[in-house]
């Protein structure tokens, strides 16, 4: 499975790459479900220096782990995982900064509404 995702991320980056080119784009912002560990192989692709995207929630909370799949959620399917993780992110590159970034839908910031907790991020452009 680690090695599926690392060569999902090996497609994505280039077609965002190629996908820019065409438009001018500067500015990106990736996000979505990536079930998996901001340290795998394959998001350490995606924040690598080449690819030029920041991990927003890190860059705004340092090691605070913001948590999306826990346990403590009743929408999870216990037999998905054992464990709680951060698996959905919001990443950005270019003029981008980001002001606040926070797990929502959790129950307390916002109620429940998934399976995952959501993803909040206010930017700003430098």
């Amino acid at each position: 499975m680690l090695a599926e995702r690392k060569t999902q991320v090996e497609a994505l980056l280039p077609a965002i790459e190629r996908f820019s080119a065409t438009t001018g784009a500067k500015t990106k912002i990736l996000c979505g479900d990536f079930n998996d560990d901001p340290d795998s192989p394959a998001l350490c692709k995606v924040v690598d220096r080449a690819a030029g995207f920041h991990d927003t929630y890190a860059e705004y909370h340092g090691s605070d782990p913001g948590l999306t799949w826990a346990l403590q959620n009743p929408y999870v399917d216990p037999a998905g995982s054992n464990r709680d993780q951060r698996i959905d992110y919001i990443f950005t590159s270019g003029d981008l900064r980001t002001v606040d970034c926070s797990v929502v839908f959790d129950g307390k910031r916002l109620d429940l509404a998934s399976d995952h907790f959501g993803v909040f991020c206010n930017l700003e452009f430098r």
